[in-house]
């Protein structure tokens, strides 16, 4: 199963796929809500399912060029935008492989 948080993004996996969804943050801490049984959970907008990992990361990518905060204008603005997604793509991986080194590391 997969659980991943990616700044305002978590990806989760089941049997079926991938779900992408976006966390509301208040100072870079989840919000929460209460779902319907009165149970406290993060609150999240989905984005989308998605059959892999591959195209779920491809998913967020999509959805912050269409969505985000920037305005893009010209075609040297999309490949900088899209260069930013992958480095925060490639820094959460480094950050978690480094988390599970340790783990790794004090099991031993």
């Amino acid at each position: 199963m997969i659980d991943i948080k990616i700044r305002q993004y978590h990806i989760t996996s089941n049997k079926y796929g991938y779900q992408v969804r976006k966390m509301k943050l208040a100072d870079g801490q989840p919000m929460m809500t209460y779902d319907a049984n009165g149970n406290e959970v993060i609150d999240q907008t989905l984005v989308g399912y998605y059959p892999s990992l591959r195209y779920a990361l491809a998913g967020i990518k999509k959805y912050i060029v269409q969505n985000g905060d920037i305005q893009i204008t010209s075609i040297d603005e999309y490949v900088e935008t899209v260069k930013s997604i992958e480095e925060l793509f490639d820094e959460a991986v480094v950050t978690k492989s480094a988390v599970l080194i340790k783990e790794i590391e004090r099991s031993d």
